[in-house]
């Protein structure tokens, strides 16, 4: 699967009907640069950020869906 296929506008109906992966997977949403959700083979949904600082990648987790939002991320 493609980054493509992995990239949707991030909702609570799309999210919940994703399938557990095989392997940790990540998404990407097609709205907010750097706004990533992955899921567990285990079914943990964690959003996250993805951003440059100082030209050093750095990924900050938000928390794991749905405790927390779409909205709230």
């Amino acid at each position: 699967m493609s980054e493509s296929d992995n990239k949707f506008k991030f909702t609570k109906r799309k999210i919940e009907s994703l399938p557990t992966p095989q392997k940790t997977t990540t998404y990407h949403d097609s709205e907010t640069p750097g706004f990533k959700m992955t899921i567990s083979k285990s079914g943990t949904y964690t959003f996250m950020v993805y951003r440059k600082i100082k030209g050093r990648p750095e990924r900050v987790k938000i928390g794991n869906f749905p405790a927390v939002t779409v909205e709230q991320a």
